[in-house]
């Protein structure tokens, strides 16, 4: 959970969704991302799929 860790340390409110356990969860996760990697983040519009500091960074500046 490094990507929530992250956020949270920088203090973004965030929602978790548990694709795995939430068929809704994963429906919507399948319609934004095709990708299968987690985590799956959408940051100020930026879809970001799997962790990269550097990502979330850049997307929280905009």
């Amino acid at each position: 959970m490094q990507a929530k860790s992250f956020l949270a340390s920088r203090g973004v409110e965030v929602t978790v969704y548990d694709i795995e356990e939430d068929a809704a969860a994963a429906k919507r996760k399948q319609q934004l991302d095709t990708g299968r990697g987690v985590p799956f983040a959408v940051i100020n519009g930026q879809k970001i799929s799997g962790w990269s500091q550097k990502l979330y960074e850049m997307a929280l500046e905009e």
